[in-house]
């Protein structure tokens, strides 16, 4: 369109969806359903060495690595490269099953395995150095199994195992192992350390597998203990700790196993806490969290134990769920969900039980809009045509058998307008094919019966229809496409009778008959029609190819000419069109015209005369302009 964005959806024949493109502002909202994101998958057949995921990072070089039960990932955008064990192979790792991963502040890449221990991977070498536990050396690693890698403000490396919590000396490559008092100071934790985090002060939190949680005071090298009471509400949820999160307030955030996502409060050292209800789908979809994750927007991800992925509203303290759905290939690969990064780019990376989905914040999310018997007030029909944007930001759905809908992006809402056989003021027809506006500001509707206009200010629609023998009448009432060039004039193209232009200024329609070139439209049968740059009009035809027409203003008072040239499919011309049937066309920035065809999308210079296509690729339905 030359005056606004039109978009059309072909082929919807159940559903509409309408991608909230920050365009056509409209809100992330749906009618009579949830919204809904989007996934991206890798998994297995692109190339990752197993399915189940469970350390994501990224490094400073902007690679993903990728920890799986049976091999390291590294994944540049397109390939991965896998490390794995190789037999009687020295710097490479002995354990293929990976718990966690980090990156220190020297660039080397830390590995903590489920039996192998703990690994360094010089990136220069692409050769991997092992800590192991020496029963014998008690500056060894206190355990081969690795839960939590974590570099602290200073630099400091820290380790959480199956034998407690660990600080590694990288001057003199020893580890210092500290114990976990608990609340009985004669008694010392002896469980695993799963999660690490450190506060604004440098002091660090340690979550263990079953003695709860500990804070521990650096400066003062003193352990408190938090633990589950179950007399007390507001104590520990659960002494079983998966993982931790300081979100951008400093508040800390306890995800446990069994016993669902804790607040705590430092002043009261008391914690809030957010479990699984039962019907009800506002709270947490499953009491076991395996990964926290806030990202730059401030929102909370929470991963669970097959209850999918969690996205938390600190505000109204509910959460929106996100599960793997087998009818939907763009839901989450799987609902165990072990794993969560996001990039530099803002892209939240998920790792699942099959594979990594991946999840684009800046990329639209969808909406789905459908008829619904019984409210007049959802969407009339569910095949949807035509999709338009006025200038006002109005959106306008003209649908197959439900008329002409307009959406109302505050309340959610469609207002119907369709045709009533005892009034002359509606639509012509309920089924609509295309939706262009005029720069007087009418918005004009094609339909089966023929071209309406719409007066914003009476709510009325002005209707031409066909007249046999009448030549400045439009020339068949099943109109298939409109467009509205520069000049005013709205350009209608038949399905069956060829084109015809309108006048708004005067109300007559010229019509331009299926004919050879110069004098007419190669075929009958309209589906897109296109003014460039130039002010020439392309029109794409069913079996006939492209038509390029041109304006001859006329000299000495004589009527303008308008002159056809015609494209064809030759294949003898391998820099011709590749197909008849055009399906849509659109020129870009740079004056490049894009023409979707069945054969591909050819681009072309439309400043230049000499006619030169190029297939980029098979079959394109629509290209937005």
């Amino acid at each position: 369109m030359s005056l606004v964005k039109r978009y059309l959806i072909k082929d919807a024949l159940f559903l509409i969806v309408i991608f909230c493109i920050s365009s056509l502002t409209l809100p992330s909202r749906v009618l009579a359903i949830k919204p809904t994101i989007y996934f991206y998958h890798l998994n297995i057949a692109d190339g990752l060495s197993q399915s189940s995921v469970t350390a994501i990072l990224q490094d400073r070089f902007g690679f993903m690595w990728f920890g799986t039960q049976n091999g390291l990932n590294r994944y540049d955008g397109y390939h991965f490269r896998i490390y794995k064990n190789i037999p009687f192979k020295s710097g490479v790792l002995s354990d293929n099953w990976i718990q966690c991963l980090t990156e220190d502040k020297d660039g080397f890449i830390w590995v903590g395995t489920h039996s192998g221990g703990l690994f360094q991977f010089d990136r220069t070498t692409e050769k991997f150095i092992q800590y192991r536990h020496n029963p014998e050396d008690p500056h060894s690693l206190s355990h081969n199994r690795i839960w939590k890698i974590f570099q602290d403000n200073e630099g400091k490396l820290w380790v959480g195992s199956s034998g407690g919590l660990d600080r590694f000396d990288r001057t003199h490559r020893k580890f210092t192992h500290f114990d976990l008092k608990t609340n009985d100071s004669s008694s010392v934790s002896q469980r695993a350390v799963n999660a690490i985090a450190e506060d604004s002060l440098g002091n660090l939190w340690i979550g263990t597998f079953g003695d709860g949680l500990f804070y521990f005071d650096r400066r003062q090298n003193k352990f408190e203990h938090f633990e589950h009471h179950p007399d007390d509400p507001a104590s520990l949820s659960n002494n079983y700790v998966k993982c931790l999160l300081f979100d951008k307030d400093g508040t800390l955030w306890i995800g446990t196993w069994g016993g669902g996502l804790n607040r705590f409060d430092p002043v009261t050292k008391q914690f809030s806490n957010f479990r699984s209800k039962a019907g009800d789908t506002k709270s947490l979809s499953n009491d076991i969290v395996m990964s926290l994750l806030q990202d730059r927007n401030g929102t909370i991800w929470i991963g669970t134990h097959r209850g999918g992925l969690n996205k938390f509203d600190p505000v109204t303290g509910t959460f929106t769920v996100f599960r793997h759905d087998p009818l939907i290939p763009e839901s989450l690969s799987h609902d165990w969900v072990r794993a969560l990064c996001e990039d530099n780019s803002g892209i939240l990376w998920i790792g699942t039980g099959e594979g990594i989905s991946k999840y684009n914040h800046r990329k639209t999310e969808v909406c789905l809009f459908q008829n619904h018997p019984g409210d007049s007030n959802s969407l009339s029909n569910n095949i949807v045509n035509a999709v338009f944007e006025d200038r006002d930001h109005t959106l306008w759905i003209g649908t197959w058998g439900g008329g002409l809908n307009k959406y109302d992006n505050e309340s959610d809402t469609f207002q119907r307008f369709t045709h009533d056989a005892a009034n002359p003021a509606s639509l012509t027809s309920d089924i609509v094919w295309d939706i262009c506006q005029d720069r007087s500001g009418f918005l004009w509707v094609a339909t089966s019966q023929g071209l309406n206009r719409f007066d914003f200010s009476t709510g009325r629609f002005n209707r031409y229809i066909q007249a046999e023998n009448e030549s400045e009448y439009l020339s068949y009432s099943n109109i298939s496409v409109l467009y509205a060039d520069h000049e005013g004039n709205i350009w209608v193209g038949t399905w069956g009778k060829g084109l015809d232009m309108l006048s708004p200024e005067t109300g007559h329609f010229r019509h331009f008959p299926v004919a050879p070139a110069p004098e007419g439209i190669s075929d009958g049968f309209i589906t897109s029609i296109y003014e460039d740059h130039l002010g020439r009009l392309w029109i794409g035809t069913v079996s006939g190819g492209l038509n390029l027409l041109e304006k001859n203003d006329g000299a000495g008072g004589l009527a303008p000419r308008y002159i056809f040239s015609s494209f064809k499919y030759d294949p003898q011309n391998r820099e011709g069109i590749s197909h008849n049937h055009i399906t849509t066309i659109c020129e870009d920035s740079s004056f490049t015209l894009w023409i979707g065809t069945k054969g591909g999308i050819l681009p072309r210079k439309t400043d230049c005369r000499t006619i030169w296509f190029a297939v980029a690729c098979r079959m394109v339905t629509g290209i937005c302009g």
